[in-house]
């Protein structure tokens, strides 16, 4: 499960290293090296505010903060598939 967190860290980095060569990708690139560091915020809060015992007695916010890290994640990748999906259509 941990994994599952640290990797949208890591894509990020990656990727923005892949295009760093790409001329028309420069904000996309910069912008991802800048999401790198705010996931890593979003998964540190999570796991901060999450507790297991709250948890199991539905009190808490650990499930409002997974979402906010999950739906962070899933809008970056639309936005590199959006990019992605530009660029071929030109």
């Amino acid at each position: 499960m941990t994994l599952a967190f640290q990797l949208p860290i890591l894509t990020f980095v990656a990727v923005g290293l892949f295009l760093r060569d790409v001329s028309g990708r420069r904000l996309a690139n910069l912008l991802l090296y800048v999401a790198a560091p705010i996931t890593l915020i979003l998964m540190a809060v999570y796991f901060s505010t999450f507790d297991e015992a709250t948890t199991a007695g539905n009190d808490g916010i650990a499930g409002l903060t997974q979402r906010l890290w999950l739906t962070w994640v899933l809008a970056w990748y639309a936005v590199l598939g959006w990019t992605a999906h530009r660029s071929t259509h030109r």
